[in-house]
């Protein structure tokens, strides 16, 4: 009797706590995520672009579709169309909202199902509790904010796990199927259904998405998939390389060409033979460490390793860690090893836990960039970036970590919970018996992998270097390759007016006078004109023209100047990119962008001179 009400007490204290600290989380995250329902969506426009175009049987990827979507690229496959098309009710300014609150529902449920799936304590209030805790990061945020689809996906996957762990083996691969519509990296989780021969699964995959991407090529045309891939080398190299990329491929290309220097790195062949065979080791390890493990064990560890080998994953993409996370937190409860074993796989996980709650947004990493690109930038500024860069990766690392560390058992028994069919420690060790050393061979060599590129990384690091500007004096631009200055368009001092090159006549309209700012950038202020030069909009976006304005101070008008080769500077935008001509033309009128593009054409020389005689005021 005495036993039951201190169980009562204990559930009643743990609910009122539960309640209180999910009151209070979604009372912090309320105003932030009301803020992102009411925004237009930048990356959720494409789709919506994609769903109209489907209704309207225009291809969304040849350059007429393109020019008529006002779009440069997209980066979803053509399939992702169809699950738009309810969202064209809506105008597309305002499909943020219904997307966003079909979006939390989704999240809702989702941790709903895995709470009581995994016999947490009180699984209803502390499914709500998982529910606040996510929206208050900024994962969920960003996530509504640029109408992203990462929680549909993730919670196809938590239904095909959820198919799986009751033997229905069609359901499960419809719903990979599904997810392969959506976007295309969780094809490696069709490919662990080959890896485990349920082909029934497999065959139910394979013909849901075929009856979409049917349905897709009839009315877009079968030019859409080869016009789609096309897109898809200008967007690897404009975002691949992005300090926020937390992709294993992004990885490896940043170690050839560190996001602290003054360019930013592109993929190239020795990057993606590199990321080819860390990858198919990656595979392989989580094959030969789950092969005699149950299925959902199994998913649970790939679900995540198809994330990290996806081109890139951004902050929204976190909610697919909500299972790995869960699953681990549910057999920690179980599990029996040496206490310091546990206590270091508890700490990896709240590890992961908390850097997937640390703010990586687009915001933030530009910010930590205009920082560090500054001349007068500290020691810690340098250092700061680049923890925010590990941290924004290491959360897959973890969770591999630990759910390798529980699928590999040495030294301790392993609960018949998750090992249903094995009966004892022996059995399940000699069952596993080469599982170690082939875990050592691999992390062998992707650890000599990683201290080379790593190495690679530190030279390239020391040759970067930011300029100081003499403000007592003008300065000219001159495009290295074509050897012209930077000047106004002749004749038009309005502001707007876009930047070009012109051959050098020595003339005011092609002098610029810098002035620091309190973050040891500068403005540059044409000393004809008087207006300052600007990136259009403060646009963070390649292709983003540079032209005059009026002198604000505000971060899309200050530079830095990231000094390359003897004599040249690459000018760094507000937002880490650079300042560039357009289609690298050297003729009279070629004019300026922003662009993720290294090269000659990137590259300027700085000639300075004494102050004019008459100065604007």
């Amino acid at each position: 009797m005495q036993r039951n009400a201190t169980g009562d007490a204990t559930r009643a204290t743990y609910t009122l706590f539960a309640v209180v600290v999910s009151l209070w989380l979604v009372s912090i995250a309320l105003p932030d995520l009301v803020f992102g329902l009411k925004q237009y969506p930048p990356d959720g426009s494409q789709d919506w672009s994609s769903a109209h175009s489907f209704a309207e049987g225009v291809n969304p990827y040849s350059p007429e579709g393109l020019k008529l979507n006002g779009r440069d690229t997209t980066g979803h496959p053509p399939t992702t169309a169809v699950w738009f098309l309810p969202l064209l009710r809506f105008p597309l300014e305002q499909s943020t909202l219904p997307l966003g609150i079909f979006t939390l529902l989704l999240l809702l449920l989702h941790t709903q199902i895995l709470t009581h799936e995994l016999s947490f304590p009180l699984p209803l209030v502390t499914g709500i509790l998982g529910f606040a805790l996510m929206a208050a990061t900024t994962c969920v945020k960003s996530h509504l904010h640029a109408g992203q689809i990462s929680e549909m996906i993730a919670f196809l996957y938590l239904l095909s796990w959820y198919f799986l762990r009751k033997d229905r083996e069609l359901a499960a691969g419809s719903m990979l199927g599904l997810a392969c519509t959506l976007k295309l990296f969780p094809g490696v989780m069709v490919l662990f259904l080959v890896m485990r021969r349920r082909w029934r699964a497999v065959a139910m995959a394979a013909g849901t998405y075929l009856v979409l991407a049917t349905a897709v090529t009839v009315r877009f045309g079968m030019a859409s998939w080869r016009q789609f891939f096309a897109l898809q080398g200008p967007t690897a190299r404009d975002w691949m390389g992005v300090i926020q990329n937390a992709s294993l491929e992004g990885i490896l290309v940043r170690l050839f060409g560190p996001s602290c220097g003054a360019t930013q790195a592109t993929p190239g062949p020795m990057t993606t033979v590199i990321f080819v065979v860390l990858g198919g080791l990656m595979l392989f390890g989580a094959w030969r460490a789950t092969r005699r493990l149950p299925i959902d064990y199994a998913f649970v560890l790939f679900s995540v390793v198809s994330v990290f080998l996806n081109a890139w994953v951004w902050e929204h993409y976190y909610v697919l860690y909500l299972l790995p996370i869960a699953t681990i937190l549910s057999e920690m409860r179980r599990i029996k090893a040496p206490r310091a074993q546990i206590v270091l796989a508890a700490a990896a996980t709240t590890a992961a836990a908390a850097l997937l709650a640390l703010d990586t947004s687009i915001p933030k990493f530009s910010s930590l960039q205009t920082d560090y690109h500054a001349p007068l930038h500290s020691a810690w500024t340098h250092l700061r970036l680049h923890l925010y860069e590990v941290g924004n990766w290491m959360p897959a690392v973890l969770l591999m970590g630990v759910l390798a560390w529980i699928a590999v058992p040495r030294g301790r028994t392993p609960e018949a919970l998750l090992y249903p069919n094995t009966r004892g420690a022996n059995h399940h060790d000699e069952l596993l018996r080469s599982e170690p050393r082939d875990a050592r061979i691999g992390t062998g060599i992707a650890a000599a992998l990683i201290v080379i590129l790593t190495i690679r990384a530190v030279y390239l690091m020391e040759r970067t270097g930011n300029a100081t500007l003499d403000v007592a004096s003008e300065y000219t631009l001159l495009g290295e390759e074509s050897g012209k200055c930077v000047t106004p368009a002749p004749g038009q001092a309005v502001a707007g007016t876009r930047l070009e090159l012109r051959s050098c006549d020595g003339g005011s309209a092609q002098r610029y006078r810098p002035e620091l700012m309190s973050d040891g950038r500068y403005a540059l202020r044409n000393v004809q004109t008087d207006l300052c030069m600007d990136v259009s909009q403060a646009s963070e976006a390649s292709g983003a023209p540079i032209v005059q304005w009026y002198c604000s101070g505000n971060l899309n008008q200050r530079w830095a100047f990231a000094q390359g080769d003897p004599g040249t500077y690459e000018v760094i935008t507000h937002c880490g990119r650079l300042v560039g001509v357009v289609d690298s033309r050297t003729e009279d009128g070629a004019l300026l962008e922003q662009t993720s593009s290294s090269g000659r054409s990137a590259r300027f020389r700085l000639s300075r001179s004494a102050p004019s005689a008459a100065q604007p005021k």
